[in-house]
């Protein structure tokens, strides 16, 4: 069996460097950086980058920058708020580089209480930008059920909010949006799936829609169309809560199952 994404001894390997950051992204990076120090300052545990600038894959304008932000306490919703508003501030201010920047917000507690989510993602994926590495302090870690369960085991509520979402929302960018996030979501958790089995990880769609495939195949013609909408994601509502309700059903009853 070929494995994929992990070291000799079946750790999840760690594709993220500074060094490979784009010069261009480099440069835009450090300053949002600095803008986020100078704006949540002594609230700050550390920050973090994942994503395809942390990985050297990232394209001009086609590409988000991805941050995580650990805070030292429990943000309040004046915090989240503000984070929100930044964020928005942040991709207009860079939307020559960026298509959009992220800000996903958590607190120190919570990584502590989330070892094979948030825990494994800060340990393989990210790069400390600023602060105390948490990743430091934990170990490596397999593709295993337990990351599998942390990563992706909350398919069902993510559907669900979506479909709520999808009830007021008509504006056709802010429906591709959506579909375009869920449907990243749903690949993943496909492969979530399987990881285990294959001894595997991967964080890119198509592998993990193959990956899924070799094992469901009855299921293939649906996870492929999946991947299809990340790439080029649908403003039918009718069309993505049909899809939802249908394979996304069928994929949330297999993850509470398998998972």
């Amino acid at each position: 069996m070929i494995k994929y994404g992990v070291d000799k001894n079946g750790y999840i390997a760690t594709k993220v460097n500074l060094n490979k950051i784009k010069p261009l992204f480099y440069k835009v990076l450090d300053k949002i950086k600095n803008e986020v120090i100078d704006k949540f300052g002594g609230k700050i545990h550390s920050l973090y980058l994942y994503g395809s600038v942390a990985t050297g894959k990232a394209r001009i304008k086609s590409s988000d920058l991805d941050l995580l932000l650990v805070l030292r306490q429990k943000p309040t919703p004046k915090i989240k708020n503000e984070i929100s508003e930044f964020q928005n501030h942040l991709t207009i201010e860079h939307l020559n580089i960026f298509r959009d920047v992220g800000i996903t917000l958590t607190h120190v507690s919570e990584v502590k209480k989330d070892t094979y989510g948030l825990g494994c993602f800060i340990k393989h994926l990210c790069i400390c930008l600023y602060g105390e590495n948490i990743g430091k302090k934990l170990p490596n870690f397999k593709p295993s059920r337990k990351v599998a369960t942390a990563f992706n085991g909350d398919i069902k509520n993510n559907i669900k909010t979506v479909l709520e979402t999808l009830k007021s929302t008509h504006e056709t960018k802010k429906v591709r949006s959506i579909c375009g996030s869920i449907m990243r979501k749903i690949v993943r958790t496909g492969f979530s799936l399987v990881m285990e089995q294959e001894h595997s990880w991967t964080t890119d769609l198509k592998k993990s829609c193959e990956l899924f495939s070799k094992y469901y195949p009855e299921q293939s013609i649906n996870m492929e169309k999946a991947f299809s909408l990340t790439q080029n994601p649908t403003a039918n509502t009718k069309e993505l809560e049909k899809f939802l309700k249908d394979f996304g059903n069928w994929l949330s009853k297999e993850v509470e199952k398998k998972l």
